[in-house]
């Protein structure tokens, strides 16, 4: 399921989405991530400016920047250094429902597990929402990971769950408004 789930979110990112962002929101995650690539928190207003609609890009003091914190656009840079930033979201969801599934299998059972994971995969909403340049599939993956984290560390696991459970809230923290 997991694996269909990949192949089918990707495919919308690559062909629905021709890999390219669909709302101003995208567009300004993925400005943001083509800056931090670069190793920018800003870049100079350009000279026709008027030619780039964005109403969640900021103008200030000459420079441009995303409005938005910074977690999904630091996310996204691995897929800009490599080509392919429109396949990032599609990986960090398939991996947010594996991370749903080992919860469940943790909190409750396996029968409920592959329950959880199939519905997650079965869901529109979900997979148009990790085809895009959106946040949410990033939060969720931070968030989902970090729970799992956190539930290891109380559950009696290796103390290294709690600082990764913390790192991984602060990235959620980072990448969606509270």
């Amino acid at each position: 399921a997991l694996a269909c789930s990949l192949v089918f979110v990707s495919w919308i990112a690559l062909v629905q989405y021709n890999a390219e962002p669909h709302i101003f929101d995208a567009s300004a995650y993925l400005f943001a991530a083509k800056m931090y690539a670069l190793g920018r928190f800003s870049v100079p207003i350009p000279a026709a400016i008027d030619r780039f609609p964005g109403p969640f890009m900021v103008r200030y003091n000459g420079q441009w920047f995303g409005q938005y914190a910074p977690g999904t656009g630091l996310t996204l840079v691995p897929g800009i250094w490599l080509g392919v930033p429109w396949l990032v979201e599609p990986t960090l969801g398939t991996f947010a429902l594996l991370g749903v599934g080992l919860l469940a299998a943790r909190l409750y059972d396996r029968r409920v597990a592959t329950v959880a994971v199939l519905l997650g995969t079965l869901s529109p909403f979900y997979s148009y929402l990790a085809a895009s340049y959106l946040s949410h599939a990033v939060a969720l993956f931070y968030f989902v990971w970090g729970t799992w984290a956190l539930l290891r560390f109380a559950q009696g696991g290796a103390k290294w769950n709690m600082p990764v459970s913390a790192a991984l809230f602060g990235m959620a923290g980072l990448t969606r408004d509270l």
